[in-house]
């Protein structure tokens, strides 16, 4: 059985504006030590976006590092959402860590079609550490 080795919770602090269309940091999940030479990552993301006027989807994306310059490890396609429609949004992914000092992941979001600000007022990324 699978034992967690290390958990890392990263929150928005505020509310987060996405500016039209232009891809933004929602929440950075700081820097996950990997203590063994193979260990499993477990990253789970969740937003709640208030939606623009004319906004048809969002395209969330988890990415490694801290910021929106980070390598895509999932998301990245439209999910449909609705223009000023509030929703919760989540994004699941795991990968095996070989021969790293640490891992860290990003959550970010996109809006689709968007011809004002929408806003995430709330969003969490967690990223745990297991054996095995």
């Amino acid at each position: 059985m699978s034992n967690v080795l290390q958990k890392q919770v990263g929150l928005a602090a505020a509310a987060v504006t996405l500016t039209t269309t232009a891809e933004t940091l929602l929440a950075y999940s700081g820097q996950v030590r990997i203590n063994n030479q193979t260990m499993r990552l477990i990253i789970k993301a969740w937003c709640q976006i208030a939606a623009s006027a004319n906004t048809t989807g969002i395209i969330l994306r988890i990415r490694r590092g801290n910021g929106i310059s980070g390598t895509v490890v999932a998301g990245g396609f439209t999910q449909a959402a609705a223009a000023s429609v509030t929703d919760d949004f989540k994004l699941e992914f795991a990968e095996q860590i070989v021969n790293a000092e640490f891992a860290d992941y990003s959550l970010t979001a996109q809006m689709v079609a968007a011809t004002a600000n929408s806003t995430a007022n709330l969003a969490q990324i967690e990223a745990e550490a297991i054996n095995g």
